[in-house]
């Protein structure tokens, strides 16, 4: 393997137990001892550990970081990519770890939902003796508090329910031939009006003319709220994100980009497995329990895409899903009848149920419902 890298980079990675490569122009130009236990010696290229789709959203990605799976001597890892311009680096994840990042995300959910619940309680306790004077303001504050909390547990149990699917091996999707495009616009048409309620404006960009493909409706709306969640929570009032739909004939890109806070080198490293709970005092709250994004790369795989971000503190950032143009269901997908695919939500409103980790709480109160 020939190529230019740091002396002291491959010392210091030569004493992990984690494997790691290091790539310049799709070619291995460094494995540690590591990786040379679990890797052929002849895969010197990046084509010899990635599937053609992530291959090529790797290529077309600019500086940033993105999460692929890598097939390695003992299956399939994953790893978080680092691309930094002189050289990118390829972390490979143990299975280890990620049980371990498993286990940490259900106890971090468990302490989400019975914070959530205590809140709820409290409010129910200071609600129902006013219930009879309905015109007093502290009683829809209350009211309010008690359907945010309401609805921002139920979209925690779906995420939860979803990626516990997906980490279990069971996370099928049920596949319609439709219209990309067409479902981004119905998306945009229903969450505008929310995002505004927030201070924002949500901007969509659209090929012109139709984006077919085979895909679950549902996951991919669900996929584009995280994101759009994402967004709004961390881009202040009077910022703008835009929805974005680019065609590439054998795979579509969904972009969510805002001008908000950006992430630093540091929350960048940890997007994808940010499982921890940050207390107020010790963080920033909005960053929640982190099912989200490992949960919109667990939908774009699942349509045999990924997912790249790319962010720079103080300028925004940009989150791209790429999922495959195929316009029949493959093999083992489920197959979901274009006449059966209205979802039961309960009765709940999908778009409020969605973004309400990030919608003001004059959105929940009860004369607006």
């Amino acid at each position: 393997m020939s190529g230019t890298y740091p002396q002291e980079l491959a010392e210091v990675l030569n004493l992990m137990h984690q494997p790691v490569l290091l790539a310049v122009g799709g070619e291995i130009v460094f494995r540690n001892d590591a990786a040379m236990t679990v890797s052929r010696p002849e895969a010197v290229s990046l084509s010899d550990y990635l599937p053609p789709l992530a291959l090529e959203q790797y290529r077309t990605a600019g500086p940033g970081t993105l999460e692929l799976t890598v097939e390695l001597l003992d299956g399939a890892h994953s790893a978080v990519v680092r691309k930094s311009g002189a050289y990118d680096t390829i972390a490979v994840r143990p299975r280890a770890q990620s049980d371990a990042l498993r286990f940490d995300a259900m106890t971090s959910v468990a302490r989400a939902v019975r914070r959530d619940l205590t809140a709820l309680f409290d409010s129910a306790a200071g609600l129902f003796p006013l219930l009879e004077e309905l015109e007093d303001p502290d009683i829809q504050d209350k009211t309010a508090r008690f359907n945010q909390g309401l609805y921002r547990l139920l979209r925690l149990s779906g995420n939860l329910s979803d990626a516990g699917a997906y980490l279990s091996g069971q996370g099928r999707g049920c596949f319609v031939r439709q219209d990309v495009a067409e479902l981004l616009q119905s998306l945009h048409r229903s969450a505008s009006p929310l995002v505004r309620s927030a201070g924002l404006t949500l901007e969509l960009q659209l090929p012109d003319g139709p984006v077919m493909a085979a895909v679950d409706g549902k996951k991919l709306q669900r996929a584009v709220h995280n994101l759009l969640s994402n967004a709004m929570r961390f881009t202040p009032a009077g910022g703008t994100i835009t929805l974005s739909l680019v065609d590439y004939g054998h795979a579509a890109h969904i972009t969510v980009r805002d001008n908000g806070e950006g992430m630093s080198p540091a929350q960048l490293s940890r997007m994808f497995d940010h499982y921890e709970d940050r207390e107020p005092g010790f963080g920033d709250d909005r960053w929640g329990v982190g099912l989200g994004l490992p949960l919109v790369r667990m939908i774009a795989n699942l349509h045999g895409g990924t997912v790249v971000v790319n962010s720079e503190q103080g300028q925004g950032t940009t989150v791209t899903m790429s999922i495959s143009r195929r316009l029949q269901p493959s093999d083992g997908d489920q197959v979901r009848s274009p006449i059966q695919q209205m979802e039961d939500h309960g009765g709940y409103d999908v778009h409020v149920l969605e973004l309400s980790d990030a919608l003001p709480r004059s959105i929940f109160d009860s004369r607006g419902m």
